[in-house]
């Protein structure tokens, strides 16, 4: 009787159990008409894993957020999110309470659980909003004059002419 070697049944099965490096973003994001602007990398909020994302900008100069890759294993959702989406909401949002995950899950509903905080950490790593002190998952919108001006500027060098 001959033994059959099994073989792996993707790149996550192989032995040392390790995904493979995230693709190279396109300029354009095929499914849309959002022009990529910038690739980032940061740590979740609870910092146990780290989030791969890109910001966008269409031809309408409105800016967009995504998560592309978890390394975690989380849910997310991967799909394009405006900033002015995110600006109303934090608009709506109580000045007295501090913000957290809850302030955007409408704009995930029926979506990934993950998502709201994903995107709390995004907006964290770009200066938009800071932990408060002494409390990892509450922050507060500090502004986005410094944000703007980088996507200006990255704006102005990457879109295609």
């Amino acid at each position: 009787m001959t033994k059959t070697k099994i073989q792996p049944k993707n790149k996550y099965h192989q032995k040392n159990n390790t995904p493979p490096p995230a693709p190279t973003p396109t300029p354009t994001d095929s499914n849309s008409n959002i022009c990529i602007i910038k690739t980032s990398v940061c740590k979740t909020l609870s910092s146990k894993s780290s989030l791969d994302y890109h910001i966008g900008t269409d031809n309408k100069d409105s800016l967009f957020f995504k998560v592309s890759s978890n390394t975690g294993g989380g849910y997310f959702n991967k799909e394009w999110v405006a900033y002015k989406e995110i600006q109303t909401y934090f608009e709506k949002w109580p000045d007295k309470l501090p913000i957290t995950a809850v302030a955007l899950v409408d704009l995930f509903k029926g979506k990934s659980a993950n998502s709201p905080a994903f995107l709390l950490a995004i907006l964290k790593h770009e200066q938009i909003i800071k932990p408060m002190e002494g409390m990892k998952r509450h922050h507060k919108h500090v502004g986005d004059k410094t944000f703007l001006a980088e996507m200006k500027k990255l704006t102005s060098t990457n879109l295609p002419t």
